[in-house]
């Protein structure tokens, strides 16, 4: 456990489970990936949902699908499904257990407006490094401030979340 710092894999266990693989999204994202961890690590019927997905995926199944999404995205195939598939069931698994938190905002919404950008992504089978390569070829002009601007978190967009 001493040097499990050390290491930097998708996901350590330390106390807790740190799930690294989500750094850096945009804006837009930025609260997707803590609702829809949320939604399935703390309810049991979500996470019993998320597991049934894969659980008959053999280890060499999950390195090619592992290895497939960073080269395809959302159109790598594993099995017989389409990985846009599988994140489509598994954004509505987290939703089920956002709703039974129930955790509501001043408008009386839960915490499934986090996925919308998301599901919206994945309907569309883009991710956002899709996003930013269209912008880089046809808005930006290959134009690296740009790319910048877009990467960069605004103080002042924090009080839109």
């Amino acid at each position: 456990m001493l040097h499990i710092t050390t290491l930097f894999p998708e996901v350590r266990y330390k106390k807790y489970l740190e799930i690294r693989c989500i750094d850096s999204q945009p804006f837009e994202n930025m609260l997707a990936a803590p609702a829809m961890i949320k939604g399935i690590f703390y309810d049991g019927d979500s996470l019993n949902a998320a597991w049934e997905l894969v659980k008959n995926w053999t280890w060499d199944e999950r390195l090619e699908a592992y290895d497939s999404a960073h080269k395809n995205a959302l159109n790598s195939r594993i099995k017989r499904h389409r990985l846009h598939e599988l994140a489509s069931e598994l954004i509505n698994i987290s939703k089920v257990g956002l709703i039974k938190h129930h955790v509501l905002n001043d408008q009386g919404r839960d915490e499934t407006i986090y996925l919308d950008s998301l599901e919206e992504d994945v309907k569309n089978s883009i991710c956002p490094a899709d996003k930013i390569l269209y912008k880089w070829d046809k808005e930006w002009n290959r134009d690296m401030g740009k790319l910048i601007n877009y990467c960069s978190y605004k103080i002042s967009e924090l009080n839109k979340l």
